[in-house]
């Protein structure tokens, strides 16, 4: 388990330095444990959320959506794999089912943008329309490679999570 914590840590150390380069393993680390902390006891796991505003007090909102985009590449990754699986699992039509499921999660990567701009447009001009917008500019400013690379990572925790309840399951029978 603390191989899992560290290779989350490190994710977010990653989207954390396209934000502020100067920012050190240490605190990276420390503000993703205290978003993890605070998860546990809010309601759908919203604390998680709250990392974003202890890694950078003066940017809140940039940090936010950085968290919000580390939590979008777990549900992707989560959801390629479920789907993977569902494909190597099922015969004959069903196997659709677990290729309909990549291709929605693609296409929701694909429409993410046009969400945030319909949501914007909704809102107004309000604080939470400018706080959204900054969020949205942080996850979009994070390049390619960077989001590549921890999209790789996440998939990797997910494999080594799904390895590891494997073994559990192995020695208990």
């Amino acid at each position: 388990v603390p191989v899992l914590i560290a290779l989350r840590a490190a994710r977010w150390y990653i989207l954390a330095r396209t934000r502020l380069p100067e920012m050190t393993f240490s605190a990276a680390f420390h503000s993703y444990m205290a978003g993890l902390t605070l998860a546990v006891i809010t309601p759908f796991s919203a604390g998680e959320l709250a990392r974003g505003a202890l890694a950078a007090p003066t940017d809140k909102a940039g940090f936010t959506g950085l968290a919000f985009l580390d939590k979008l590449l777990d549900f992707t990754s989560l959801m390629i794999l479920a789907c993977a699986g569902f494909v190597v699992v099922s015969d004959g039509w069903t196997k659709l089912v677990g290729i309909a499921g990549v291709l929605a999660v693609v296409c929701g990567w694909l429409m993410a943008a046009r969400i945030v701009r319909f949501a914007q447009k909704r809102l107004g001009e309000s604080r939470l329309s400018a706080a959204m917008a900054r969020a949205a500019d942080a996850a979009g400013s994070v390049g390619r490679k960077t989001l590549s690379a921890c999209f790789i990572i996440a998939l990797t925790n997910f494999v080594l999570i799904y390895a590891h309840l494997y073994i559990i399951m192995l020695s208990l029978i």
